[in-house]
């Protein structure tokens, strides 16, 4: 099984991007360019390292959360 892609149903699904702007594995530049790169996609920055949902579990949880309401 394999999915296929296609440009008029990319952005179909919707897609939520979280920033983590301490991250030191990932740096804020590349990130940007990786969201960037994926059409329709929503972006929330967290102040937070690599690993949002053990450094910032609240902030990640009321952002997905307030993404997921959105979406209603």
């Amino acid at each position: 099984m394999a999915p296929t892609w296609s440009a008029e149903r990319f952005g179909t699904v919707p897609r939520l991007y979280i920033e983590a702007a301490l991250d030191r594995s990932v740096p804020i530049a590349t990130q940007r360019e990786m969201w960037r790169l994926t059409p329709g996609a929503s972006v929330v920055t967290l102040e937070s390292d690599h690993a949002p949902q053990l450094s910032a579990s609240d902030e990640l949880a009321a952002e997905l959360v307030r993404w997921l309401s959105s979406l209603v």
